[in-house]
């Protein structure tokens, strides 16, 4: 990637992203998010993955996720910062001023129970 970006791309973020590749990819498939290889591929190198249904079937699972939980997904809201647990787990969001669209979803009948209820903060 530093190749191809002429040496701008950020190292410490694409080791970041290789290092969480794998966890996140279950943390998904535990949210009902399915993943294949597509036949396509034409390579030497290890197999790739993609989700079943593409991006779109990830903000679908996660959004269901949310709506089930009760809670809201705030657009055009930035991070203030992360809300840590006693263990260093992430327990919520602190944003910025109010300028973010609240948006609840409707139910969809194809979710599977993804977030953890003390996930965020009521």
């Amino acid at each position: 990637m530093r190749e191809v970006s002429g040496g701008l791309a950020d190292r410490n973020y694409f080791r970041t992203l290789a290092q969480n590749a794998v966890g996140t990819i279950g943390w998904l498939q535990n949210h009902g998010v399915e993943f294949a290889t597509p036949v396509y591929y034409l390579s030497a190198g290890p197999a790739r993955i993609q989700p079943v249904g593409g991006g779109s079937a990830i903000i679908e699972k996660l959004s269901n996720a949310a709506n089930e939980s009760r809670r809201e997904i705030l657009y055009e809201s930035a991070v203030e910062r992360l809300v840590m647990t006693g263990d260093q787990r992430v327990r919520g969001v602190r944003s910025g001023p109010a300028m973010a669209s609240r948006q609840r979803f409707k139910p969809m009948p194809s979710f599977s129970r993804a977030v953890d209820s003390r996930a965020i903060p009521r």
